[in-house]
């Protein structure tokens, strides 16, 4: 029973340390702002605030293209990253290292979850990323020295 509570530990831990790491390093592009020269508008647009205004179309239009464009890229690092986790949990099949090889089966689960439903709640810094990384590193060490007997000579 513990060593399934560890695998579901580990698994939902790579998830969120490989969710944090591609946030973290493939940042979106951020939103542009609203030009302040449009901010109080009467009905008829000056020449210059015109020209704020297409400016402003065309970097949304711009906006929107990379925003697609890291979508998708993100979405096939996290897809990349699962088949890699799912291959680690099939291939690996020691006895002694069940536990690491099954949290690696369910963080490809784990790590699809947190892809497709994206959660608007979770923001992603470098301090997550590194505090997530951290304790993935801990629990892993934890596993090791609690469920696979080191033989000492």
């Amino acid at each position: 029973m513990v060593k399934a509570l560890y695998s579901i530990f580990l698994g939902a831990l790579l998830a969120i340390t490989i969710n944090f790491a591609i946030q973290t390093f493939y940042p979106a592009a951020s939103y542009p702002e609203y030009p302040t020269e449009l901010q109080a508008v009467s009905e008829d647009l000056t020449a210059a605030q015109q020209s704020a205004q297409t400016e402003y179309d065309i970097k949304v239009v711009d906006y929107n293209k990379s925003s697609d464009t890291h979508a998708q890229v993100s979405l096939a690092l996290a897809l990349f990253a699962s088949l890699i986790l799912i291959a680690v949990g099939i291939f690996f099949t020691s006895p002694k290292f069940a536990p690491l090889y099954n949290g690696a089966a369910v963080g490809s689960v784990f790590l699809l979850y947190l892809t497709f439903i994206p959660s608007p709640y979770i923001i992603a810094s470098k301090f997550n990323f590194f505090a997530a990384l951290i304790s993935l590193v801990i629990v892993k060490i934890i596993g090791l020295i609690k469920f696979v007997k080191l033989e000492t000579k």
